[in-house]
């Protein structure tokens, strides 16, 4: 009886996650592979991801006057390190990209940093082979 309870429990839990997740890709349905950030004067003041949309991408935190400065003059970008190997999802708003920043380890919940795209360009055949997020696309 025991065993019957825990497993529908499981069950009931794994469709739960299986939903949320389908909601996040549903409300971000762009998902960011990076692959190098590059530093100015402040930490990843440029990251370079590649997208299921068959782009790369170099984006920076806007600062809060509308220039690109850094991440650390603008409150939304405080604190994200965008991490080299790592996934995100993201959306666009007007022009920039809205990126799902995961709760760190302390415990804090999921937020949104927005960035400013600086430049996009096509991935090359051979860039698409070696995009892990690019194969999101053709998931139904």
């Amino acid at each position: 009886m025991r065993i019957a309870l825990i497993a529908v429990l499981l069950a009931s839990s794994c469709l739960v996650c299986e939903a949320a997740d389908k909601q996040k890709q549903k409300d971000y349905p762009l998902a960011l592979e990076i692959f190098e950030t590059r530093s100015g004067e402040s930490a990843h003041d440029l990251t370079l991801a590649k997208a299921s949309d068959g782009n790369l991408y170099a984006i920076s935190c806007p600062a809060p006057g509308g220039g690109i400065v850094g991440m650390l003059t603008d409150p939304h970008c405080s604190d994200v390190a965008m991490v080299p190997g790592s996934t995100y999802r993201a959306r666009w708003n007007r022009g920039q990209l809205k990126v799902l920043i995961p709760p760190d380890k302390s415990g804090g919940r999921q937020r949104e940093a927005t960035f400013t795209v600086l430049h996009s360009k096509k991935m090359t055949a051979e860039e698409m082979e070696s995009c892990k997020v690019c194969v999101l696309v053709k998931e139904p």
